[in-house]
C-alpha cells in the first residue's frame, strides 16, 4: 500500500507537470504539435480563466515539440534552423523525456506500491536525474541550432535539474522559444491535412470573431 505521504508525493509531482505543461492562449492564439501521426492544430479547450483559454498538448504524451504563435505573426525575419534539422536534433530528448515520464509516474507509484527496498527507489532517482544531466548536455550541444545563448540555456538547464517533473517538458520549453518557421496561417497550410486546416481556420475566425456570421470553408 501507498501511504498518504507518498501519495502526496506522487500527486504532487504529476501537478507539478501538468503545472508546466499548461498554456493559457489568448483567443488569437494557436498552438501546432508534432507526434507520430503528423502536424495537429489547437486552439485550447473550451474552459477559459481569465479570458485566456487552457491548453495541454504537451502533457501526454511528452516530448512533443509545441509551437505557439499569434494568427497576426508574420514569418520571423531572423536566422532559424530548418524545421527538419530541429526535429531531428530534438529527438534524443523526445525519448528521454518519455523515459522520465516512466521513471516517474510509472516506476516510482509501482516501487512504492511493492514496498521496493530503498536501494531500488535510489536507482530510480538517480535514472532520472542522470536522464535529465543528459537532456541538459544534449541541449548545450544543440545550444546554436536551438537559438540559446548562454543566459537562456542556464535557466532552461537549473529548471530542468531543480525540480524532475519540469525535465519532463524540455522539448515544449525549447520550441515554445524557437517558434514557427512561417506566419501561422500558412504553416497549417503546409504541414496539416486539409479538412483538419479548414476546420482549424474556422474555428479560430469564430473565435476572433464572435459576433459576426461563419461560412465553412470549401
Amino acid at each position: 500500500m501507498i501511504d498518504g505521504t507518498a501519495l502526496a508525493l506522487i500527486l504532487g509531482a504529476l501537478a507539478l507537470s501538468l503545472y508546466d505543461a499548461s498554456l493559457m492562449l489568448f483567443r488569437d492564439e494557436v498552438v501546432f504539435t508534432h507526434g507520430l501521426r503528423g502536424w495537429r492544430g489547437t486552439l485550447g479547450s473550451g474552459l477559459v480563466l481569465g479570458g485566456r483559454y487552457l491548453a495541454l498538448p504537451g502533457a501526454w504524451p511528452p516530448g512533443r515539440p509545441l509551437f505557439r504563435a499569434c494568427w497576426s505573426d508574420a514569418a520571423p525575419r531572423g536566422p532559424r534552423a530548418p524545421l527538419r534539422a530541429l526535429l531531428r536534433a530534438l529527438r534524443p530528448l523526445r525519448w528521454a523525456t518519455r523515459v522520465q515520464a516512466l521513471l516517474l509516474f510509472v516506476g516510482m507509484p509501482l516501487g512504492l506500491w511493492l514496498q521496493v527496498s530503498h536501494a531500488w527507489m535510489f536507482a530510480l532517482l538517480i535514472g532520472l536525474y542522470a536522464s535529465a544531466l543528459g537532456c541538459v548536455a544534449w541541449t548545450w550541444r544543440c545550444r546554436r541550432l536551438f537559438a540559446l545563448d548562454r543566459k537562456a540555456f542556464a535557466a532552461l538547464a537549473f529548471d530542468v535539474l531543480a525540480c524532475p517533473p519540469f525535465a519532463i517538458n524540455i522539448v515544449m520549453k525549447l520550441t515554445l522559444r524557437i517558434g514557427l518557421p512561417h506566419a501561422p496561417e500558412d504553416f497549417a497550410r503546409r504541414m496539416l491535412p486539409r479538412e483538419a486546416c479548414d476546420a482549424l481556420l474556422l474555428a479560430a475566425n469564430v473565435r476572433m470573431h464572435p459576433f459576426e456570421s461563419h461560412e465553412e470553408a470549401p
